[in-house]
């Protein structure tokens, strides 16, 4: 095992392979950092209007909602982990495309998120763990069986590094993505001014 000095003087052998999980990491993190607490300061009333603001018929305790929205997050990132230890990966094409494949799901996740509708924050929570927990099962796959074991260290050390980034970008960025979902508006469970 190279020093984390040594590995980055000989960082083109190894970087190039990795920087699509690198990325993948940085989008995911981002995404889990902002969607999960962002869902806090838009359904923070007492009560959650499961189809959003506009149909106040069907509502849910504030509690039982985010417990059910912990059970997607869970249900989301531990069952995706699994699916990288199940496929034989042999080239890093197949590699990336599972890494794409994941990102799009985050990605969809927070877009779903957008519309302000307690059900879709259930399934865009999901999506978005989903493709968290994909990216951390298949980038550990590719440094274990692909990265060269020389390099794996400072392989692991970059790629938990560049998503503590993206995770820090998406936590400062929680207000501003509260603004974006709430448009403006408030109702007597959702987008209040305070928490």
């Amino acid at each position: 095992q190279k020093s984390f000095v040594a590995a980055c003087s000989e960082c083109r052998s190894w970087l190039p392979m990795l920087l699509p999980h690198v990325i993948g990491k940085i989008a995911v993190n981002f995404v889990m950092e902002n969607a999960t607490p962002v869902n806090y300061y838009v359904y923070n009333g007492k009560e959650v209007s499961l189809f959003g603001i506009h149909h106040q018929s069907f509502l849910m305790s504030h509690d039982l909602f985010f417990a059910i929205l912990g059970l997607f997050v869970l249900a989301g990132d531990m069952l995706s982990r699994r699916v990288p230890a199940s496929l034989m990966m042999t080239t890093d094409k197949m590699y990336a495309q599972i890494l794409a494949a994941a990102a799009l799901c985050s990605l969809l996740g927070f877009w779903l998120e957008s519309f302000a509708v307690a059900l879709l924050a259930w399934v865009g929570i999901f999506l978005a763990f989903w493709g968290n927990g994909l990216v951390y099962a298949t980038s550990a796959k590719f440094m274990d069986t692909r990265l060269p074991g020389e390099f794996n260290l400072a392989g692991y050390s970059l790629w938990c590094f560049a998503g503590d980034l993206g995770a820090i970008l998406g936590g400062v960025s929680v207000d501003v993505v509260r603004d974006w979902v709430c448009g403006g508006q408030s109702t007597f469970d959702q987008c209040l001014s305070h928490n």
